[in-house]
């Protein structure tokens, strides 16, 4: 499906052992590559990766334990494409149940052997967009050319699907409906 929002890379990451210097070496990329404005990826408590309570309020991630999956991992949205997207710089995928749910799919395949699976989130709402707009995420595993069966992050597609059904049908036509839906929520557009 076109009309992507994002692209980026997701590097997987083993807490403790390999937190401290993956930040460091963000934290210098961010400030050597122009593409990114100064106070990338900080947030309120700092620079780290990072995590939301439900109340919102970011925190710094530092082991990647959650309730919801047996993986103990961090996986910091890092390389984007889209400026809009900023504000999701350094954030622990994983440390949402949605999102965590689709990356373990994936890790579950690969320690199955099966390498090229890629899993879609349910709807869920943007780090990046202060308002409710249906969104998913699209994970697809990553493998460095030396060591094909060694996971060592991932690529992840963002799409807006106001956006997407927006395009869908030509301007002159009037009267249609598009409803997406989940287990959870549903959007309706007209």
């Amino acid at each position: 499906i076109g009309l992507l929002r994002d692209m980026g890379t997701v590097p997987l990451l083993y807490p403790p052992h390999n937190v401290q210097g993956f930040e460091a070496y963000a934290y210098k990329f961010i400030a050597d590559t122009k593409y990114y404005p100064p106070k990338t990826g900080v947030s309120k408590f700092g620079k780290g990766i990072f995590a939301k309570y439900p109340n919102g309020t970011s925190y710094h991630d530092k082991t990647g334990k959650t309730k919801f999956s047996p993986f103990q991992i961090l996986t910091p949205v890092f390389e984007i494409i889209d400026i809009g997207s900023l504000s999701a710089v350094m954030y622990n995928l994983h440390s949402e149940i949605n999102r965590a749910k689709t990356i373990d799919i994936v890790i579950n395949a690969w320690l199955r052997g099966e390498y090229n699976r890629s899993a879609v989130t349910p709807l869920i709402q943007l780090v990046q967009d202060p308002t409710n707009r249906p969104a998913s995420l699209m994970v697809y595993p990553v493998a460095p050319p030396t060591n094909l069966t060694a996971l060592v992050g991932f690529i992840r597609i963002v799409q807006n699907w106001d956006t997407v059904l927006s395009q869908a049908i030509p301007s002159k036509a009037k009267g249609i409906d598009f409803v997406i839906s989940d287990s959870v929520k549903q959007y309706t557009f007209t």
